[in-house]
């Protein structure tokens, strides 16, 4: 059991990263966008919880001494019946705000016993006995409470909270009769998306200001972070400003050992994203005649395409990538001179060819990893624009890297020359496990639209013959899929695992850098009032599941499947799920972090 200043300690850690989201602004102005997210019922939770990894991963003890007492503190005064919601509320005037609608059971003892410990001291209000001052160090804000049934709804302003406000229940009621252990949900007014998109432009803005520059980079490497960031959120913005509806929810079958989800998207008519999506099925995916194959280890297809904004965006992206790859290149103490040149200069044949791809405003790709022989062989296909960059970098590989080779025409389909790179001695042993010896020469080609590469037991035939399928197809199914996948969990994620823990490996000591920047910059970090609670957030980051979960996997269903579609006008159409393997090691990396960082 954990010392009431540890459990206050985390308390005091959740409620500074959630209300203390919330913009601290004056106004009333009702907000543009409501994203309601949650959690079906603490109950359910804690369901969940214990049957990962207690009945699957085998680790009750984990559970009863270590995770449920740190969730348990939380429910104090709380209604574990009833939904737990942290909404986000976009405003053009304040930008984005969290507003957290919690179940009681008993209001005097949220207010006292669970708030209060946190330094979140309430104060009824003299002129509304529902109303709740909120003030102390950790948060400054309001409580409204409200009954049939009885929540608690927190914000920063009392105006957005009003005496005659519409219940939340309300809101999440459709929700929580579909079962979702998890939702997210938001329907938007067409008429307000220059208000979303002023708040998102707050909210991003924000955002990139507050990426610092780390000690170990260049000013270069620093803009590139700050500029990759920027254009996710732009991506992100433009789905969540041109969206009409959107609801995404979880359910885990404990009597089937499968987590499922299920999406349903919609965009308002008239806008970008609507002909985005509208592309997708008008126009086919150029691997569309390559069928996915049943007995894959990994198989997916994606196929989506997107607008001018983000391919002006990525353009400057791109630049700004090439800059920092020059100086990376002159960093590298292990490379000859004529090595750098040659680096240099494919990677600028390599921009080149990014920079011109943008201009088919869309991204279409394949890989299939299946069984071969006595081990296995990858293929990858991703349709691009300029070929003659690519087959340019790929003779510049013996100058750029010593001990590569290369042999151009091993094989011709139809006019496609395929050329075999050999890469030397020191191949990873993981991926000699899973592909075979033969791993060690790497097969690509420049088709008339798209780029392949292969690798694996029996490489130049499987490469042949999805090119001469891509190749020689006609009409191509439309059939709107925008992603498809299905993976074994298990050997990828040993050969992952394998690829960063040996020295061999061009993974393992970019992992190892990684691994040591953000420990280096979580030790340098004051421990301030949070303090045992911000150390455990900080493990979490550092935290090395990835050996620590693969033997959990073995012997059980480890299939994970994705799939979304353009199933109709405007909106997309999505499912997952997750089979036993991946839920045990769910459960057993939970139980890890727990014992070693939260007791």
């Amino acid at each position: 059991m954990k010392s009431d200043a540890h459990h206050n300690g985390l308390l005091l850690l959740t409620f500074s990263a959630i209300l203390g989201m919330a913009t601290l602004a004056t106004g009333a102005e009702p907000e543009s966008s409501r994203l309601i997210a949650g959690i079906g019922s603490a109950q359910s939770l804690l369901e969940d919880m214990e049957y990962l990894v207690a009945d699957l991963a085998g680790r009750q003890e984990s559970f009863e001494n270590n995770i449920f007492p740190n969730i348990d503190i939380f429910l104090i005064g709380v209604d574990q019946e009833h939904p737990i919601r942290f909404d986000m509320l976009f405003s053009a005037e304040n930008g984005r705000e969290i507003q957290a609608i919690i179940p009681v059971s008993d209001l005097g003892e949220f207010l006292n016993d669970n708030l209060d410990p946190i330094d979140i001291v309430p104060e009824r209000d003299r002129k509304d006995r529902n109303l709740y001052e909120l003030t102390g160090n950790v948060y400054e804000g309001w409580l409204r409470s409200l009954r049939d049934p009885d929540y608690a709804v927190i914000f920063t302003r009392k105006e957005w909270i009003p005496k005659d406000m519409e219940h939340p229940a309300t809101l999440h009621k459709d929700l929580v009769e579909k079962g979702y252990g998890l939702f997210a949900h938001v329907v938007h007014d067409p008429e307000k998306m220059d208000a979303r998109s002023t708040a998102f432009d707050a909210m991003r803005t924000s955002t990139i200001e507050s990426i610092q520059k780390r000690t170990d980079e260049t000013q270069n490497a620093h803009e590139l972070r700050q500029a990759w960031l920027n254009e996710q959120l732009a991506i992100f913005q433009q789905w969540f400003v041109e969206c009409s509806k959107f609801t995404v929810g979880t359910d885990l079958d404990r009597n089937t050992d499968v987590l499922g989800a299920t999406l349903e998207f919609s965009a308002i008519p008239g806008t970008p994203l609507a002909d985005n999506i509208a592309r997708i099925s008008d126009q086919a995916s150029y691997f569309a005649a390559i069928q996915q194959p049943i007995d894959a280890v990994l198989t997916a297809r994606v196929h989506l395409a997107h607008d001018q904004r983000t391919a002006d965006g990525l353009v400057e992206l791109y630049k700004k990538s090439q800059v920092v790859a020059e100086e990376q290149i002159d960093e590298d103490q292990n490379a000859s001179d004529a090595e750098k040149v040659a680096r240099k200069e494919s990677s600028k044949l390599l921009n080149d060819v990014l920079i011109r791809s943008t201009e088919m405003t869309l991204l279409d790709a394949m890989i299939d990893v299946v069984p071969s022989g006595d081990h296995h062989v990858l293929i990858l296909g991703v349709r691009c624009i300029g070929q003659d960059s690519i087959q340019a970098i790929v003779d510049k590989l013996p100058e750029a890297i010593e001990g590569w080779t290369v042999e151009n025409g091993v094989a011709d389909v139809g006019g496609t020359k395929i050329t075999k790179v050999g890469l030397g001695k020191n191949v990873p042993q993981a991926l000699i496990d899973l592909y075979g010896e033969s791993v060690a020469s790497t097969y690509v080609a420049a088709s008339d639209e798209a780029f392949w590469l292969a690798f694996g037991e029996n490489a130049v035939e499987e490469l042949s013959q999805r090119i001469e399928a891509a190749q020689s197809a006609e009409n191509l199914a439309r059939d709107g899929t925008v992603l498809s996948a299905k993976a074994k969990a298990t050997p990828l994620v040993e050969t992952l695992n394998g690829l960063l823990n040996d020295e061999a490996s061009i993974f393992s000591p970019a992992f190892n850098r990684q691994q040591e920047r953000l420990e280096n910059r979580i030790s340098q970090r004051e421990e301030d009032e949070v303090g045992t609670g911000r150390q455990a957030a900080s493990a979490f980051l550092t935290f090395e599941w990835i050996s620590k979960v693969v033997e959990a996997m073995k012997g059980e269903d480890d299939t994970i499947t994705i799939q979304l579609k353009n199933t109709s006008e405007n909106t997309l159409t999505g499912e997952a799920q997750t089979h036993r393997a991946i839920l045990k090691a769910m459960g057993t990396m939970i139980a890890n972090f727990a014992d070693e960082n939260l007791q």
